[in-house]
């Protein structure tokens, strides 16, 4: 029998490019000259969350005997794809799970899965998946070919089978019959390809549009909702052994177990950045782990394995504030002025310390407002606080602030700018992707002993930003439920 081990009852849920960094780059001289002592903790404390991977995983071996984690998933897959793939956070993550477990050198045989096909709609994604896929073989130092890249899902479908369809129900049962293609236009080879490539692993980002609070409402009603029926039968049809989905708090997993409890059981993990030491930036998160009752065992609950693992991490790390995100040198802020006046036909000012002067007329009213707040609940200025980060695509009665929370607030996909009182400018490309801890700053990069994932351009890190998972906490869940899972013997 598996140590501590949980099995899963069915039908039930188990729930629980520079080294020098200047933060006060852009700021008068009086700031600068106060704050000085804290410049260098700044790179410190976001280098520190990438010990986070290395440090959970010394937690997993000391708690699963070798003998089992040699059965585990871990040792046992080799192929995984991924739906809704957005710009390849997951497979970014499952490289960084593969390095930290083959660096150990605690394992027999390496760690080696390869991603071999992904769907994503966004046409948009589709030069960052390449691009990330090369970034996934330098950190594996594996040439794995790149993947198969479909477009739209929904076309797996046949043509009418979502015709005189009007509710959930009448989709529900539509593709519930439905067959399958076997072969889709390929984007990354130009021809026909196979759709199912016995990939035993699959990472999905669905649409959250309708399951989100500040959304519509829908859930299940919504349109994009179907996107959630075809990955499910999907799996069911391929007879997936093990798929993670990521989702926000309310995803809908009643409609879930209804829909895939029969064959799979159901692991749900409440996620957050500060689980990994990303305590400065709000993302909160499910991640829904399924594992195919038929072809797979439990060996550790990964919900309980998760708070452990989280408990370590929290004892041993030192967590990030919302000022260790501030890493842009003075030349990346220049740029993000320089294109955002171009972008607004303002006349850019060049070593200007205050870009207040590029900011709308309503975002100037909701940062005047939100300094007015934050004076009413602390009785000094803003500008005293380099931990205070207003996001100005809100109204300002929504307070979405880190004034309170001590968190950055979630990153959009509509866009916004996030508003730095103390150092009077936005944040720039480069702090995005740190936000969501994309190793985009060199000594962050180096604790992890990755390449870089950095760029100056404002519109493809916007891209970027607004289609990724955070990149510590899928890793961190993917370790886990390798780690935790197993496949059963043929």
């Amino acid at each position: 029998m598996p140590p501590c081990s949980l099995h899963a009852h069915a039908g039930s849920f188990h729930t629980d490019d520079s080294m020098s960094v200047s933060m006060y780059s852009d700021t008068n001289s009086s700031a600068i000259g106060s704050c000085q002592d804290l410049e260098l903790t700044v790179a410190a404390r976001l280098s520190e969350t990438g010990k986070a991977l290395p440090m959970a995983w010394f937690v997993i071996r000391s708690l699963i005997p070798l003998q089992w984690l040699r059965r585990s998933l871990l040792c046992t897959i080799r192929k995984s794809s991924s739906c809704c793939t957005g710009v390849y956070t997951g497979e970014m993550g499952l490289a960084l799970v593969q390095k930290t477990v083959n660096d150990s050198c605690y394992l027999d045989a390496l760690v080696d899965i390869q991603t071999v096909t992904a769907f994503e709609m966004n046409e948009r994604c589709h030069q960052l998946i390449h691009d990330n896929a090369l970034w996934c073989n330098a950190v594996t130092d594996s040439p794995s070919p790149q993947p198969c890249l479909f477009k739209d899902m929904t076309h797996l479908l046949p043509c009418s089978c979502l015709e005189n369809t009007t509710c959930f129900l009448d989709r529900l049962f539509a593709i519930r019959s439905a067959n399958f293609a076997s072969y889709m236009w390929c984007q990354t080879h130009d021809r026909l390809c196979p759709t199912h490539q016995d990939s035993e692993l699959e990472i999905a980002g669905l649409p959250c549009q309708g399951n989100s609070r500040i959304g519509d409402g829908l859930k299940e009603e919504d349109p994009r909702f179907i996107v959630w029926i075809i990955f499910c039968f999907w799996q069911v049809w391929r007879g997936t052994l093990c798929f993670i989905i990521e989702n926000v708090k309310g995803a809908p997993l009643t409609i879930l177990q209804m829909m895939i409890g029969w064959w799979y059981h159901i692991f749900v993990i409440t996620v957050e950045p500060g689980d990994t030491a990303h305590a400065g930036v709000a993302r909160e998160r499910l991640y829904i782990l399924c594992l195919n009752k038929s072809k797979g065992f439990v060996i550790y609950d990964p919900v309980h394995m998760y708070g452990l693992v989280k408990q370590s991490l929290s004892e041993n790390l030192q967590s990030t504030r919302p000022r260790d995100y501030c890493i842009a040198t003075s030349r990346d802020v220049e740029i993000a002025a320089m294109n955002l006046a171009f972008v607004r036909r303002i006349q850019f000012r060049p070593d200007s310390g205050d870009l207040t002067y590029l900011l709308t007329d309503r975002e100037i009213e909701v940062k005047q407002r939100l300094d007015a707040y934050y004076w009413q609940l602390y009785n000094r200025s803003p500008e005293t606080d380099f931990d205070a980060c207003y996001f100005l695509g809100d109204s300002a009665e929504y307070r979405t602030w880190s004034c309170i929370s001590g968190r950055v607030p979630t990153l959009r996909m509509a866009g916004g700018l996030f508003w730095w009182p103390a150092l009077k400018r936005f944040s720039v490309a480069r702090e995005k992707l740190c936000f969501l801890g994309f190793p985009a700053e060199h000594m962050y990069a180096l604790s992890m002993g990755v390449p870089a994932v950095g760029t100056l351009d404002a519109y493809r890190a916007a891209e970027f930003a607004g289609n990724a998972m955070h990149l510590p906490s899928v890793a961190l869940v993917e370790l886990i439920a390798l780690s935790c899972f197993g496949k059963q013997s043929v």
